[in-house]
């Protein structure tokens, strides 16, 4: 696909929406309240086989095609971990799929896709208020990323020992360039928030007043920046990413020009002026060619979503334990050179590495069949 109708479809796609915004606030809203007076038809919960800990993680899935063996690794994986998880799940869930997980998590919620992450959070959150299940540490997290990708991860002990009250796996604060996302937030796919958040008010009364929405750009703006920015800017709480703008800049700390070329490499660059500039420092022999790197890096963290630009890296470097989704082509170029970079590494799971090469496989021959 020629990089520039890449970006035309994106813009065309973002105008599209941003025309049908008007129409989406009246069909929420009636949404909003038919889900409400219907909630007992539309919500439905089973107890898992998982007793209950202090410790407990919502897991946001959306599985229209049956839960995926991935899905069922990280439901084992927080049970070892001892977290007690509730699942929910975004649309229908088959009877053979609810009793395949259910050993792996104390209770399980089925309810409409509607609302996105946020949607299903908010279920879980307010029934686990009603319930005065006591606990010590939440964590909200959604299989819109694989995780976790390594063996041995112990990527959740980690964030625990951080000791702050709400933990990131990912800061969405972008570069200096790119002035519409540079307030920090904390991606919404993995949080975790200590006792002390998950008892006060500012969260009790978020959840209690969210509205849900079938709007991707609304539920980013007042859930996953509106929830980051109660915290953030709360001097009363304390706040820590695990990957942000710096880890990205630590990537090409200490490095010489033959380690910088090999990073250079691992990066799905889509700006072309950027990839002309990386192929000549591939070519370049000149004594200054380190700080040229260096240079282009910088500009790079500066103008791109590093998290899918170098997803490779973070993973085989810095031991990041998730990858992304998402099947917009940007991705799916970053899953194939992922994929190939890491497939052979007997750090990785099996199970991860089978599934993403089975989307790209199928994406790059859908791609290749209608000709872009």
């Amino acid at each position: 696909m020629n990089i520039a109708w890449w970006k035309i479809q994106r813009e065309l796609r973002r105008l599209g929406a941003q025309l049908l915004e008007p129409y989406r606030r009246i069909r929420d809203a009636v949404l909003r309240m038919d889900y409400q007076m219907r909630h007992p038809h539309y919500v439905k919960h089973f107890e898992g086989d998982v007793p209950w800990t202090p410790r407990v993680a919502v897991f946001l899935i959306y599985q229209p095609h049956g839960i995926a063996e991935t899905v069922i690794a990280t439901c084992r994986y927080l049970r070892q971990q001892g977290y007690a998880c509730v699942l929910v799940s975004n649309g229908e869930l088959a009877e053979k799929d609810r009793s395949r997980i259910s050993c792996d998590v104390a209770h399980v919620i089925i309810r409409p896709n509607f609302g996105y992450d946020f949607g299903g959070y908010q279920e879980a959150v307010l029934w686990l208020l009603r319930s005065e299940i006591q606990l010590k540490q939440l964590l909200l997290l959604n299989d819109s990323v694989w995780f976790p990708v390594t063996r041995k991860c112990m990527f959740l002990s980690e964030m625990e020992k951080t000791k702050a009250d709400v933990v990131g796996a990912l800061s969405a604060q972008r570069g200096r360039s790119q002035r519409h996302q540079r307030k920090l937030f904390y991606a919404s796919f993995m949080l975790m928030f200590s006792e002390k958040a998950w008892k006060s008010t500012e969260f009790v009364n978020f959840w209690m007043n969210y509205l849900q929405t079938s709007s991707k750009p609304r539920t980013i703006r007042l859930g996953e920046r509106k929830l980051s920015a109660l915290f953030i800017h709360d001097a009363r709480f304390t706040h820590h990413a695990m990957v942000d703008q710096q880890t990205y800049l630590a990537l090409a700390e200490s490095k010489d020009a033959s380690s910088l070329s090999l990073l250079a490499q691992e990066l799905v660059v889509m700006d072309l002026r950027l990839e002309q500039e990386r192929k000549a420092l591939l070519q370049c022999k000149d004594a200054d060619v380190v700080t040229r790197w260096r240079e282009w890096y910088a500009r790079l963290c500066d103008s791109h979503n590093m998290f899918a630009c170098a997803q490779t890296p973070l993973v085989l470097r810095s031991g990041v334990p998730f990858i992304k989704k998402s099947k917009d082509h940007h991705n799916m170029l970053v899953l194939r050179q992922t994929f190939n970079a890491l497939h052979f590494s007997d750090e990785m799971e099996s199970l991860v590495m089978q599934e993403i090469q089975s989307h790209v496989d199928s994406y790059f021959h859908r791609v290749h069949a209608e000709g872009r």
